[in-house]
């Protein structure tokens, strides 16, 4: 079962950053893909993300852009590119343990099941700053 994990960003470079680190730590006895949507970002973001794909040993990054700002229009944007059979979404500034999409394709390993959902460990131990830069 091929896992498409989706990341939206718009101007949470530094946030980002520390989200592809512990990406790339993923384990998954299956082939999956990295999505990554910037959503008009002004702050680096653009650069960080392509030194990350051309560096990454991950075996699939797309990039994908999506300058109309928007949360929902990120995210409909990274279903255009995302193939498949399981979509994960995870915001930017959360960290994913390395067991993330094993935990996926145990649950989905059935037909019953057909969404689920889970609790977020934010990469900040208190409330994320306010960036009046970010739509959404």
């Amino acid at each position: 079962m091929l896992i498409s994990l989706v990341i939206c960003t718009c101007n949470r470079c530094s946030a980002l950053r520390a989200c592809l680190e512990r990406i790339e730590r993923l384990e998954s006895p299956s082939e999956w893909k990295l999505v990554v949507v910037d959503n008009g970002s002004t702050d680096g973001t653009a650069d960080l993300l392509r030194s990350f794909a051309e560096r990454s040993a991950l075996r699939v990054v797309l990039l994908v852009s999506e300058p109309k700002p928007g949360f929902g229009r990120a995210r409909n944007a990274s279903i255009v590119k995302a193939t498949g059979q399981v979509i994960a979404f995870r915001d930017d500034d959360c960290y994913v343990s390395s067991d993330f999409l094993m935990k996926i394709l145990d649950i989905f390993k059935g037909d019953r099941i057909g969404f689920m959902g889970g609790g977020d460990s934010l990469a900040w131990p208190h409330r994320y700053p306010h960036n009046d830069s970010a739509r959404y």
